[in-house]
């Protein structure tokens, strides 16, 4: 009796997909007319980033030591800093970018609920809970 061989993966695809090497998850977004979304954890890019937005919105310099004041002395109604790691952390089914970087400014102006739990499940997939520039240098 012959084995049945299982299907071949074609590895290299594996390896060359925009997803290769974060944590993701696809999730149905009900809000959106039922549409699946790919959510991928933030990369060190998207970090540095998200850094670079905090000192250009405070004009100060962002430390371990100072992340969580700067971060937390900002309009609470700016939504600039969530919108820049959401375009970031956002693919479609096939794997592709939604949002480029200079979506940020449309992003942040419309940025509600669904955007929240999205770009939370993104931070949790890369297991953090905390004041995201703290935990991302613990990981």
């Amino acid at each position: 009796m012959a084995k049945s061989q299982s299907p071949q993966l074609d590895l290299r695809a594996l390896a060359l997909s925009p997803l290769a090497g974060f944590r993701h998850e696809s999730i149905k977004v009900d809000e959106w007319k039922g549409a699946t979304v790919t959510i991928r954890e933030p990369s060190a890019g998207d970090w540095t980033t998200w850094q670079s937005k905090l000192a250009a919105i405070t004009g100060e310099e962002v430390t371990q030591d100072n992340v969580g004041e700067l971060e937390s002395g900002i309009d609470g109604n700016d939504r600039t800093l969530e919108a820049t790691l959401f375009v970031r952390v956002l693919y479609d089914a096939d794997g592709k970018r939604v949002f480029s970087d200079e979506d940020v400014a449309d992003v942040a102006a419309i940025y509600g609920p669904v955007h929240e739990r999205l770009l939370r499940k993104a931070m949790e997939l890369a297991g953090l809970t905390e004041t995201p520039l703290e935990q991302a240098e613990k990981n």
